[in-house]
């Protein structure tokens, strides 16, 4: 080979080294987690692929015997540890399993071997059904043991000198997603309709579709502007509201919805000034339930900031609805709005609420409303009296009274018609003021004149 022939071979393959050679962006974690992320974006042509049957009988197997008989199978145990079969069965729901699997993962011998455990047990994390409806506590309690525990291990790799692999390098910018609310640092660019911060991360870390973690991106949402002053949160809530209920692009779990919507009431419930507002208020009552008949729904999902419940949202929504209730009957058929102010007055003394029909005819129909210790009757026909029986008659009879918006108006009529009433009253604005003043002053008199 002559000199220039050497020569120029020396000097393209200086030339090829010097492009392999690290720039400074090499060095930046940040920059490089982006890049990452772009290019898995670019060619990956579907999630990580999961061979679920088989893993699936491998988790089987260990929740009946208990036992692991080949390394490989830990591995296989890792993946699957956040499944959960149809009666709420899995690895993280049996603390004793869960812990035994956990410690294998951690001792594994081999720093590679650890590594792969930890990864397979981070996939868990991602697909665990944190929002299912079947999913039961002890397993939640399972899944943030795992969050723990990820974070602990994480911690423990990092401090190794030796080093990392690209997917756990990735990981690193991301660790506030094993926090509790993993989806706050995100919550202000998605109010602003920005997803590129988030689906970075989704893209990085390869997670699955289907995770939890936009539910979370939900709820961060609904908590972040549920700090803001009365007049912004007052302008995001139309978009809230449909980001609640899966109308926003991310499909949304029945019991998010709850808790948004059961966020949202309290918020609203909180400004200093307000007006009904229906659209929430019917979203309550569909996903949450009517505010005096379904209390404990209420009281167990719409809490205050200390997580005790909040009366003052149940009583907003309590408020409205009977008002809304008294409105639509009076007002049906041409009825005076006197008649209907009247009794939305006293709507406060009013525990609960139901239309009885059909009431004295085919056509007929009548309020029954519980007024302290007594059942009060308002038919719809005028000219028929008020009536207030005492309600203690009906516990008596084995009656289940007012348990839906409408009730049988015959079964109630046959009751009433084997005793007399406490009170009769014409419909009258004039008698019908005296009825209320009588009834609400005079119980401890009419519990004297009149037996139960």
């Amino acid at each position: 080979m002559s000199g220039s022939a050497i020569a120029a071979l020396a000097d393209g393959l200086h030339r090829f080294r010097d492009g392999l050679a690290p720039t400074a962006e090499w060095g930046d974690p940040h920059k490089m987690t982006d890049a990452l992320a772009l290019i898995r974006a670019r060619h990956q042509g579907c999630e990580r692929a999961i061979e679920r049957e088989r893993i699936m009988a491998t988790v089987h197997d260990y929740l009946l015997s208990g036992e692991i008989l080949r390394q490989e199978d830990v591995f296989n145990l890792c993946i699957g540890a956040g499944w959960l079969d149809a009666d709420g069965k899995g690895i993280l729901a049996e603390r004793e399993l869960r812990g035994r699997l956990l410690t294998l993962a951690e001792t594994l011998t081999g720093r590679i071997k650890r590594l792969r455990a930890f990864r397979n047990l981070l996939y868990a994390y991602w697909s665990f059904p944190l929002y299912d409806a079947a999913t039961p506590q002890t397993a939640i309690a399972g899944w943030q043991e795992l969050r723990d525990w990820l974070k602990q291990r994480h911690a423990a790799f990092s401090r190794h000198p030796a080093r990392k692999p690209s997917w756990f390098n990735a990981l690193a910018p991301y660790l506030h997603l094993l926090e509790e609310n993993p989806c706050a640092p995100y919550a202000a660019a998605l109010l602003r309709g920005d997803l590129a911060e988030l689906q970075r991360a989704i893209e990085c870390l390869l997670i699955p579709t289907a995770s939890w973690l936009k539910s979370e991106a939900v709820m961060a949402q609904i908590d972040e502007a549920a700090r803001r002053p009365d007049e912004a949160f007052l302008k995001l809530l139309p978009d809230l509201l449909k980001l609640a209920t899966g109308k926003a692009g991310i499909e949304v779990a029945a019991g998010v919805a709850q808790r948004a919507i059961a966020k949202l009431l309290g918020r609203y419930a909180a400004q200093q000034h307000y007006e009904p507002h229906e659209a929430l208020f019917m979203l309550a009552l569909e996903r949450i339930g009517n505010p005096w008949r379904e209390r404990s729904a209420w009281d167990a999902l719409v809490c205050d900031a200390g997580g005790n419940p909040c009366s003052l949202s149940r009583e907003m929504v309590n408020v409205w609805l009977k008002d809304r209730v008294i409105g639509a009957f009076f007002s049906d058929g041409g009825q005076e709005k006197s008649r209907s102010e009247l009794w939305q007055r006293y709507s406060v003394f009013m525990q609960e609420i139901s239309l009885a029909a059909p009431w004295s005819g085919a056509q007929g129909r009548a309020l029954l409303m519980r007024m302290g210790d007594f059942l009060v009757i308002v038919p719809k026909n005028r000219s028929q009296p008020i009536e207030a029986y005492p309600w203690q008659i009906f516990f008596s009879d084995g009656a289940k009274l007012l348990g839906k918006d409408t009730v049988e108006g015959a079964e109630i009529q046959n009751i009433l018609a084997q005793r007399q009433p406490a009170i009769r009253a014409s419909q009258a604005s004039e008698e019908a003021l005296e009825f209320f003043e009588f009834l609400i002053s005079a119980k401890t008199r009419l519990h004297a004149t009149f037996r139960l």
